[in-house]
């Protein structure tokens, strides 16, 4: 489902461009299709099956492999353009989370568990002052990141579950920088 909505995010972001794709391959493919339809003369009558002549086969020959050549470089370049519209929509979208402090991502506070024989980890007092957003959450981890140091790439905590005794999201989104 995620998926689907990306691509309509991305298609929604480059739809110009996506347009005039759309546009440079129905005149690229168009006409190829319309020459594979025109009739060939065949020998003797030309109303009756026969076999067809020298030049008419050459003509056919051109005609499939010009479709043959440009069908894959089309599918290709479609294929490119695709993923250059969908890197150039992610990191649009990217720098507008980056300039309004994450909005999307809630913020949550972890508390780690303490075991009698173990030290909590390193960063769980950060963790519990809840200045980190929640990236992602699976049956496995807890994936967080701290806004103030996303540059272009972000540093994500991976936290095992199994080692998470609660975890709060908190009700406003903002950062309290």
């Amino acid at each position: 489902m995620i998926s689907v909505l990306y691509g309509f995010w991305t298609i929604q972001d480059q739809l110009p461009l996506i347009f005039i794709l759309m546009i440079i391959a129905v005149v690229i493919i168009l006409p190829a299709s319309l020459c594979s339809r025109q009739k060939t003369h065949t020998t003797g009558d030309p109303d009756s099956e026969g076999y067809r002549t020298g030049p008419d086969r050459f003509k056919r020959f051109l005609r499939t492999a010009t479709v043959a050549v440009l069908l894959p470089a089309l599918v290709f370049s479609l294929f490119w353009a695709f993923y250059y519209f969908g890197e150039a929509a992610a990191q649009s979208a990217y720098e507008e989370q980056a300039e309004n402090d994450f909005p999307s991502y809630p913020r949550v506070r972890v508390w780690i568990k303490t075991d009698a024989g173990q030290a909590p980890a390193a960063m769980a007092g950060e963790w519990e002052k809840g200045g980190y957003r929640l990236l992602m959450r699976n049956r496995d981890n807890l994936y967080l990141f701290y806004p103030a140091q996303s540059g272009d790439k972000i540093p994500t905590d991976i936290i095992p579950t199994g080692q998470v005794q609660y975890f709060r999201v908190l009700p406003h989104y903002w950062s309290d920088n």
